[in-house]
């Protein structure tokens, strides 16, 4: 961007930016506009989304926060949610609350949070709680993506492998790119048995993946069970792309080490 450049032609670079899926550049522009006015709403919550696309979950969390505190806050509270549960920030997903004129809120949106927080719970292990989200959510939209994926999560939760991924297939009947989706039921299979469809179905969680952050956790899913299967080279490229997507030093290093192990393994077997 040149010094002069208006507000609103730089928000309109960062904005077709970010829908181009060319995150850091967007990022780099909302931060120069940040600069120059980190008071404006849109920009904070454009923000938030740039950095859970990025996988940053700390900083989504504090523009999304950030964004609140500008009003509008009802807004951001879904984005917001999703991003306290992909920091690990359970019990805070628990405490939000949509405030306010809540009439203008959606049933939808109400589902959608009772979701996030159905989610919560289970890593919190309550799952009883975790049930009644999921009734509340069911009552106005017993068959949205997001209830079913909720209702999946809980079936696994339990140990129902199949009714969790009957539950799935029904959900990837409606969307088959959703994400999340396609990461449980690669999960589901693995718990089976199922090893070559699970590492079809992370391949196809990676493909589809609309943010690095999920494409790291899929992509460490399926290097850790190539390593299981022996598929080296495989491997070798997961380690590769989560590179590129700047995954925690100590994961890669993990990684490593055990494909290093793997290979040594390998080459004690053929000279023997």
């Amino acid at each position: 961007t040149r010094p002069n450049d208006s507000f609103q032609e730089i928000f309109g670079q960062a904005v077709s930016s970010f829908d181009n899926q060319e995150f850091d550049k967007s990022l780099s522009l909302f931060k120069n506009l940040a600069k120059r006015d980190p008071e404006h709403y849109e920009v904070q919550r454009y923000l938030g989304s740039v950095h859970y696309a990025l996988g940053n979950t700390e900083s989504c969390v504090w523009h999304f926060r950030k964004a609140q505190t500008l009003g509008f806050k009802n807004d951001v509270l879904i984005p917001l949610a999703i991003c306290e549960y992909f920091q690990k920030n359970y019990a805070q997903v628990l405490e939000l609350q949509f405030s306010g004129n809540t009439s203008k809120i959606s049933e939808l949106d109400f589902a959608k949070l009772n979701v996030w927080k159905a989610l919560s719970s289970l890593k919190l292990e309550d799952l009883n709680a975790a049930l009644d989200y999921i009734d509340q959510a069911s009552e106005v939209y017993p068959n949205h993506i997001d209830v079913l994926l909720a209702k999946a999560y809980w079936l696994d939760h339990k140990a129902y492998y199949e009714e969790a991924l009957q539950t799935v297939d029904q959900l990837l009947k409606q969307m088959p790119t959703f994400t999340l989706a396609l990461g449980l039921k690669g999960d589901l299979l693995l718990r089976s048995s199922r090893y070559n469809e699970a590492e079809n179905t992370y391949s196809l969680a990676i493909v589809h993946a609309d943010s690095q952050l999920l494409k790291k956790i899929y992509h460490q899913k399926r290097a850790l069970l190539r390593l299981f299967l022996g598929y080296l080279k495989g491997l070798n490229e997961d380690i590769e792309e989560l590179i590129l997507l700047k995954a925690p030093e100590q994961d890669l290093l993990l990684l490593s080490s055990l494909l290093s192990m793997r290979q040594m393994d390998y080459f004690h077997a053929i000279q023997s």
